[in-house]
């Protein structure tokens, strides 16, 4: 696991990752397309992560490359996620899991997470389960594979894609 300690992954790295393979090698080349062409999705994600919670103290933690958006200490550590809707909520929970994965690398025993959809009024418990560890090693090595190839990965062609921030470098 030495090779996954040195490598710069981030959280948004591995939600890509369950979401878009091509999304996630321009990511890693430093192609950022969030930040010079926000969506309107992006930037009203942003505004709820910003809005909510706002009690909270312990708000946008940065540990490595992971932002987590907040953490509370109630008789446990849990990791909270805010997103705006479930659209892609595998891509949530492994996001989720991966900061919770991050933090165990520090000795921390953290095994519960919840991810905040304020819009919606819902909420998703997840847990850290006996072989997400696993996975999760397994995703980071398939990461670092796809952001050395040469070439992206291929257009997925799906109807999300219209609304992505990359769709011009995929479309176009």
């Amino acid at each position: 696991m030495e090779e996954l300690d040195i490598l710069n992954i981030s959280g948004t790295m591995v939600s890509y990752y369950f979401t878009c393979k091509r999304k996630l090698w321009l990511f890693a080349k430093n192609i950022d397309m969030e930040q010079s062409q926000p969506t309107t999705d992006l930037i009203i994600g942003k505004l709820l992560n910003f809005k909510s919670f706002k009690q909270e103290k312990h708000k946008e933690i940065e540990i490595e490359d992971c932002v987590i958006d907040f953490i509370t200490f109630r008789g446990e550590i849990i990791i909270h996620e805010t997103k705006k809707s479930r659209k892609f909520e595998e891509a949530h929970v492994w996001q989720t899991k991966y900061y919770m994965f991050v933090l165990r690398k520090y000795g921390l025993d953290i095994t519960h997470g919840v991810i905040h959809y304020p819009k919606l009024m819902r909420k998703e418990e997840i847990n850290f389960e006996k072989d997400d560890e696993e996975k999760i090693r397994n995703a980071l090595l398939e990461i670092k594979r796809i952001t050395h190839e040469k070439i992206p990965p291929p257009v997925l062609n799906k109807s999300f894609c219209k609304r992505c921030s990359y769709y011009e470098l995929c479309y176009v």
